[in-house]
């Protein structure tokens, strides 16, 4: 009886965690990190020469070079998508000058 009560804990830990890590994400050898454009700030902040911080959960992928961009907001992105090429030369504009001035990467 007490070899039981002993067992059945371990054998529900050891389920637990083949669960978790099971789930953990795993990164292919033959699939590339996805590219954060802008250090991961708000393109659109940049387009009109803004510095704001996102994290990330609004993006929108260019398709033509697959950098990520991010944004504050849906609308942001809307927005910036509609004019994506010209928005994309301003932001990065902005954003060269900004980093050049105050010695960034």
């Amino acid at each position: 009886m007490a070899w039981k009560q002993i067992w059945m804990p371990r054998r529900s830990l050891t389920t637990v965690a083949l669960l978790l890590i099971s789930a953990l994400p795993v990164q292919s050898e033959g699939v590339p990190k996805r590219r954060i454009a802008l250090d991961g700030q708000c393109a659109l902040g940049w387009v009109y020469g803004h510095r704001i911080l996102t994290d990330c959960t609004v993006t929108w992928l260019d398709p033509h070079n697959g950098e990520t961009f991010c944004f504050t907001t849906r609308t942001a992105r809307d927005r910036f998508v509609k004019t994506s090429s010209e928005n994309i030369e301003r932001a990065r504009a902005h954003y060269q000058s900004a980093t050049n001035s105050t010695g960034g990467d």
